[in-house]
């Protein structure tokens, strides 16, 4: 009896599976009508000159377009084929944005005489980009047609489009409908625009998905900008827009377009496709919010140059200070410097990016919050120790960037030591500048409590945290920076502890970084779809294929930087003159380290952070730039030179680094 009723319940939850199955797998899919409008920005959206945009603002879901793709600056045919591509392309037609495409008409639809190249010279970068992969993905349920100039986004592999037209009343001849509309470069233009999409928002099938796009730059010479991104219909409610690639509202890519029209029309997503499909989160960005991102992307690239020179030359004036018999000034200079850098994220809390000359206040704003902190540490280091107050400001930069990932990164989007979305490395958790900042302060603020209480306890709890909230995928989500921080607090751990450092101990911290990284991408692949970051991803890719790609792609990156950068040729000097003041120190460092080996125990720690972090990220560069910055006035600061101490000098020879 009870196996037939086990038997009888089997039967109905797989008759209830297959209903359920057939039922999804019948349920009609909507059409895809993709507006692309190259060089639309939001402040270029107005209820009097736009109605049409402003209305669809309104009713739909709005985002804050980044369109970067294999270029720092997306002309409209790349902007096109990152629509058919769903990943970063170049075109390689020619120079500028004003390349010519050769559309040759072939019955009802056209081919693309060019795009064998332009497919070939893909798949020579390091993106895997496939052009037309969204067309040839929904092939042969599918057709994908061409209104006007979207052409480029409606080929398939071989550069062939079934259905191309002039007409843009004409949507109904496929389910997915590239329309291409004209260029704008003003509000004057944004106006002609929004005619013509009025007369497609018109003509669009009942129920279709609209999604309207401003897909490139249109002036190769002005800097990258933010443009408009709108969905409307279908699962679009009024909301801002956000993916998984950005996993932040209001921010979407173009490279999201492919992947969202893929899940439109129930289509399995290829492993070429990078971007991820675009949600309704929350409420609706206002029209003006949306135009304030782009500013505020523009004025934080513009000053980063300046900020970083302008760190620069506080490090340096303390530095020429401290050699002099003047300590006490260069004490606060070094103070300064070594505050600055988290100060360039709390002036992110204000929109300093609406003043007239931003960059000037940026650098004002962090003078004077820097200067506020160092004089507050000052008077503990003539009070207490300089290593205290170096600690301090140290431990002071940790807790800022710390609490900012753990609140949501708010600090790290826009400031100059942040990300940009116009350079669309990353929209959430840390990035390799923010990296630097928080392995570097963990580092010296360990190093300060192991000097004034020694031991290794300590060491470990700043570690654990550090590794904690840089690598859990709702924070930092850094995989390069657990693989630094890791063997870098390793090292740090078994010399405060007065452990010998062998070629074994170095393997398993090694290994034990390597498995930390598998538990968060674990952990990551073990929630839902909707809310994986990329460590989730990639062990879905690894499981289901098209992992390979992105070890390819990361690993010729790594491997770019270090060959082909210029700024790289410099790092073996940074290192060898870091390991010559390490291990060869000069008669004042020299008793610091004798006072405080810790100090020495730290600055190798240091090093071994920055060299991994270089080797193991791609834009790695940054950070032993940045620790050079943290670990020079900390170093400084608490080397007696500052302190007046006139102990005689250590006997000559070569000092014992390790245990």
């Amino acid at each position: 009896m009870i196996r037939r009723c086990a038997a009888l319940m089997a039967g109905v939850l797989v008759a209830l599976g297959i209903s359920v199955t057939t039922a999804a797998a019948d349920t009609p899919r909507p059409a895809v009508v993709v507006v692309g409008v190259p060089g639309l920005r939001w402040d270029q959206v107005s209820a009097a000159g736009t109605p049409t945009l402003w209305r669809l603002a309104h009713t739909g879901s709005v985002g804050s377009l980044s369109i970067r793709s294999g270029d720092a600056i997306t002309c409209p045919d790349e902007g096109w084929l990152t629509v058919g591509a769903g990943n970063r392309v170049v075109a390689g037609l020619g120079a500028g944005c004003a390349a010519a495409i050769d559309i040759v008409p072939q019955g009802q639809g056209a081919r693309i005489g060019s795009y064998p190249a332009i497919v070939q010279r893909n798949l020579d970068l390091n993106y895997a980009a496939l052009p037309g992969i969204v067309a040839s993905s929904l092939s042969p349920t599918t057709c994908v047609a061409s209104i006007g100039l979207g052409v480029l986004g409606a080929a398939d592999g071989d550069g062939h489009v079934p259905y191309t037209s002039d007409s843009l009343q004409d949507l109904a001849h496929c389910p997915v409908t590239m329309v291409g509309l004209g260029v704008v470069t003003d509000r004057a233009s944004a106006a002609v625009a929004d005619r013509d999409l009025a007369i497609v928002d018109r003509s669009r099938p009942a129920g279709s998905v609209l999604l309207v796009v401003g897909l490139s730059d249109t002036d190769p010479h002005d800097r990258a900008h933010l443009h408009v991104a709108i969905a409307a219909g279908g699962p679009y409610r009024t909301g801002s827009l956000r993916s998984q690639s950005t996993r932040r509202a209001p921010f979407v890519q173009l490279i999201d377009v492919a992947a969202t029209v893929l899940e439109l029309r129930g289509v399995a997503q290829s492993s070429h496709v990078d971007g991820q499909p675009w949600r309704t989160s929350g409420h609706a960005a206002s029209v003006a919010s949306l135009a304030d991102e782009d500013t505020a992307a523009g004025a934080a690239g513009a000053a980063l140059p300046w900020v970083v020179v302008f760190l620069v030359v506080l490090v340096v004036l303390g530095s020429a200070l401290a050699l002099t018999a003047r300590r006490r000034l260069a004490a606060l200079v070094l103070l300064v410097a070594l505050a600055a850098p988290a100060m360039t994220y709390l002036v992110d809390l204000v929109p300093s990016y609406r003043a007239p000359l931003p960059t000037l206040v940026i650098m004002a704003a962090t003078l004077v919050l820097a200067g506020g902190l160092a004089v507050v540490t000052f008077r503990v280091g003539e009070k207490v120790s300089w290593v205290v107050a170096a600690g301090l400001v140290a431990g002071f930069t940790f807790a800022v960037v710390a609490l900012d990932l753990l609140t949501g990164a708010r600090l790290q989007l826009d400031s100059t030591l942040g990300y940009s979305p116009l350079v669309a490395g990353r929209f959430a958790g840390v990035g390799n500048v923010g990296y630097g900042v928080l392995a570097s302060s963990a580092v010296l603020l360990a190093t300060t409590i192991a000097i004034k209480r020694p031991g290794w306890r300590g060491v470990a709890l700043i570690g654990v945290v550090a590794v904690l909230v840089d690598g859990a995928p709702m924070w930092g989500s850094d995989v390069g920076g657990v693989l630094a921080l890791i063997p870098g607090f390793g090292v740090l751990l078994l010399l405060t502890a007065r452990v010998r450092i062998s070629l074994w101990r170095l393997l398993a911290v090694g290994v034990s970084a390597v498995a930390v990284v598998v538990v968060f991408a674990l952990a990551d692949y073990s929630r839902a779809a909707a809310d994986q970051t990329h460590l989730g991803r990639f062990i879905g890719k690894v499981l289901h294929g098209g992992a390979g790609t992105i070890i390819d792609r990361k690993w010729h990156s790594d491997v770019d930087l270090l060959i082909l950068n210029p700024a790289t040729l410099t790092v073996p000097l940074v290192i060898a003159v870091s390991l010559w003041l390490i291990l060869r120190p000069r008669p004042r460092l020299a008793r610091t380290y004798a006072r405080h080996p810790e100090l020495r125990f730290g600055l190798i720690s240091l090093s071994v952070v920055a060299l991994v972090g270089l080797v193991v990220n791609d834009s790695g560069v940054a950070i032993p730039a940045v620790a050079v910055l943290l670990a020079v006035p900390y170093t400084l600061l608490t080397m007696t030179a500052l302190t007046g101490d006139t102990s005689p000098e250590p006997p000559p020879g070569p000092p014992h680094v390790l245990p």
